[in-house]
C-alpha cells in the first residue's frame, strides 16, 4: 500500500498537490529554494523541502513508498545511477513511478550516452515494470511521452 509519496523535482508543487488530493501523504522537493517557497505559499497540505535528489536524509526521514519523478531525468543524468543504487539499498520495497519526455533523433541534444528512447530508459532504470505507457501523436508533436511504475529490483 502507497501511503508516503515522495516527488523529486517538485517545482512549483503542483503534482505534489494533487498526489496529496488522492489522500497519499504528500512531500515535494526540488533544489530551487524559490521554487518551494512558492509552493508552500500556494499548497497547504504537501510539505515542501528545498533539497537535491541525492539529498539521502530527505528519503531516510519520510520512507516514501513511492517516489516520482516527472520530468527531471534530464537534469540529473549524472546522478541516476547513484539515486538508483541508494534505492535499491535502502528503499527495497518502495516504488518508482517516472514519466519523461523523449525528442526524435537529432533533435535529442542531451543525455544520448544514457538512453535515447523509452526502450533504452526501461533498459537503464533498475525496476521491475507494474505499468507503462509511451504517448505520441498530434498533442506531443514530434515527441513521445513515457510513463512507467515499479519496484526496484535487488541488489
Amino acid at each position: 500500500e502507497v501511503r508516503r509519496v515522495l516527488e523529486v523535482g517538485c517545482g512549483l508543487g503542483l503534482f505534489t498537490q494533487q498526489i496529496s488530493e488522492t489522500g497519499a501523504e504528500a512531500y515535494g522537493t526540488d533544489i530551487s529554494p524559490t521554487a518551494i517557497e512558492k509552493a508552500k505559499a500556494t499548497y497547504a497540505a504537501p510539505d515542501f523541502r528545498v533539497g537535491e535528489l541525492m539529498a539521502t536524509a530527505i528519503y531516510d526521514e519520510i520512507k516514501p513508498d513511492l517516489i516520482v519523478m516527472s520530468e527531471i531525468s534530464w537534469y540529473v543524468l549524472d546522478q541516476l545511477q547513484e539515486f538508483a543504487d541508494f534505492c535499491r539499498k535502502t528503499r527495497p520495497n518502495s516504488y518508482l513511478m517516472h514519466i519523461l519526455t523523449f525528442y526524435p533523433p537529432g533533435e535529442q541534444s542531451y543525455g544520448t550516452a544514457y538512453f535515447t528512447d523509452f526502450p533504452d530508459l526501461k533498459a537503464y532504470m533498475p525496476v521491475n515494470i507494474i505499468e507503462e505507457a509511451e504517448f505520441r501523436g498530434q498533442n506531443f508533436g514530434t515527441t513521445t511521452r513515457s510513463y512507467f511504475v515499479g519496484q526496484w529490483q535487488p541488489l
